[in-house]
């Protein structure tokens, strides 16, 4: 539709209209203005609930795909990289960095399900630690 530096223009309270923040654009307007389908719009906001759900296990179920091929998930990856669990391997610090950098070799992809094993193991150890 549009762009514009207002993110609360009357157009956002359309039923059929979302307005996102632009990032890493040369634009000068930093707000966008998208005519959505009903359901694209309820898939929207069902994704953003799901934002709030960014556990470890989710970060280790991003990690497992990424290294598996199925898909790329570069914010598990950097969330990774700075992970107490992940920074005392520095193997695995590496392998991470070479994901992101794409730059990974054959041997990243087990080293790559070991990080997500122990971002796993962490969150067990979360988990007791509250308990406790």
């Amino acid at each position: 539709m549009f762009c514009c530096d207002n993110p609360d223009l009357p157009e956002s309270k359309s039923e059929n209209v979302i307005v996102r923040e632009m990032f890493n654009t040369v634009m000068v307007s930093k707000y966008a203005y998208l005519m959505v389908t009903a359901e694209e719009k309820k898939n929207l906001e069902r994704d953003e609930v799901k934002k709030d759900k960014y556990d470890n296990q989710q970060i280790a179920r991003e990690i497992r795909a990424t290294a598996s091929g199925q898909a790329y998930h570069g914010n598990a990856l950097y969330v990774a990289r700075d992970m107490p669990c992940v920074i005392a391997s520095p193997e695995h610090r590496l392998a991470v960095q070479r994901y992101l950098d794409g730059t990974d070799k054959m041997s990243d992809y087990p080293l790559l399900q070991e990080v997500a094993m122990l971002i796993d193991g962490s969150r067990v150890a979360e988990d007791f630690r509250r308990k406790s």
